[in-house]
């Protein structure tokens, strides 16, 4: 790795909201029509000028990375697997730790307390676990200072999901404890700060230290570190990426280890009709759950069911409309290599041009006059 790429690898992990936008399903390709955080920014920031994801004007709160399917908008500083283990500790020290948002400045300097951006920056997987777990957590909601904060929503997002959760969880017996008044635990004299208040003051030092470094432009760094290259500054060809179960989609892994027979968050495509072998849904999959493996003559379409998370790109963007989203797999676990569609080597009896399908057929797609002929074979 060069110079260059580690010093933006830093920067990026000190920002509040961690971005892999080569995940983003609208960087991936137009045809998507995912707007799950730009509905939930209370600022409106989040756009996609030219194919490119753009955060404007953000507070930091985290209300974009809950609902973020792929993994492209994450919470990081602290990311929710860090809450986890963070809660843990407490909740064995006080008996029960309370999870708070980082604007409530009178409950912030609580022992037992774990700060957090906002209670709706708490993704659905996330209470999943802590309710299979069945951690001792209790969720300080104050709707009154909610009602008064910039993060408009926020506290109002949380307890719908809560409900969400609750509903999907029924059978199971799973409650969360939400409170709106909670007192300094025994054991710390309360004014040294909760773990959550350590961890934002720790990024906050890391920051300031940081934006010292960046005084030298970037663009200075790039003109001693980088070899011009002759590109055209065209973006380049999209490439299927590699595997990735994004931090949503592993608390949710969990929760289901620990809690067992839970219904899935999430749908998964299916085939339905005759698949082409395109391509298209592999290239496009912002988390590289789709994968198809020729051999010999045969061809088959697999599904990784553990880093699917029912973005609803592949079935938004394939050209014959074969794929469509379920109702998500019973054990996301058990099954992980799913083969979605079978097909084999075909000769088009038009043209003589070779593709493959799933079902027979004496035409290709180009002669058959579908859209998706720039794909065939």
């Amino acid at each position: 790795m060069d110079i260059l790429k580690m010093v933006e690898n830093f920067s990026s992990r000190l920002a509040r909201i961690g971005v892999q936008a080569e995940r983003c399903c609208r960087v991936r390709s137009l045809l998507a029509r995912c707007t799950r955080c730009l509905e939930v920014c209370p600022t409106g920031g989040i756009s996609w000028p030219a194919g490119e994801l753009h955060i404007g004007r953000c507070l930091d709160c985290g209300l974009c990375t809950a609902v973020c399917p792929t993994g492209a908008l994450c919470l990081q500083e602290p990311g929710e697997e860090q809450i986890i283990r963070r809660v843990e500790v407490l909740a064995a020290e006080y008996g029960a730790a309370v999870i708070l948002c980082e604007r409530q400045e009178s409950a912030r300097n609580l022992p037992q307390g774990m700060v957090v951006p906002c209670l709706g920056a708490l993704s659905p997987d996330f209470l999943l676990l802590v309710l299979a777990r069945s951690l001792a957590v209790q969720f300080y909601l104050a709707p009154e200072a909610c009602s008064a904060c910039q993060v408009a929503g926020g506290g109002e997002i949380f307890r719908l999901r809560l409900e969400e959760i609750g509903v999907a969880n029924k059978l199971a017996g799973l409650s969360a404890v939400v409170v709106n008044e909670v007192r300094p635990a025994a054991g710390r004299e309360r004014g040294h700060g909760g773990a959550g208040e350590q961890v934002t003051n720790r990024r906050k030092l890391l920051t300031q230290a940081w934006q010292g470094l960046r005084q030298l432009p970037l663009v200075m760094l790039r003109d001693a570190l980088v070899e011009e290259d002759g590109a055209d500054g065209k973006r380049t060809k999209l490439a299927e990426l590699p595997g990735q179960v994004p931090p949503r989609r592993r608390l949710y892994l969990e929760a289901v280890k620990h809690g067992g027979n839970m219904p899935d968050l999430y749908q998964q495509p299916g085939v339905r009709g005759t698949c082409f072998f395109c391509r298209a849904c592999t290239i496009l999959c912002p988390t590289g759950s789709l994968r198809q493996v020729e051999e010999g003559d045969s061809v088959s379409l697999y599904l990784d069911t553990a880093t699917c998370t029912g973005c609803g790109l592949c079935a938004q963007a394939c050209f014959h409309q074969t794929l469509l989203l379920e109702g998500g797999c019973e054990d996301p676990g058990q099954d992980r290599h799913l083969v979605l569609v079978k097909g084999w080597q075909q000769r088009c009896a038009e043209c003589g041009q070779e593709f493959s399908a799933s079902t027979e057929s004496s035409r290709c797609p180009g002669c058959a006059g579908k859209e998706g002929a720039l794909f065939a074979g």
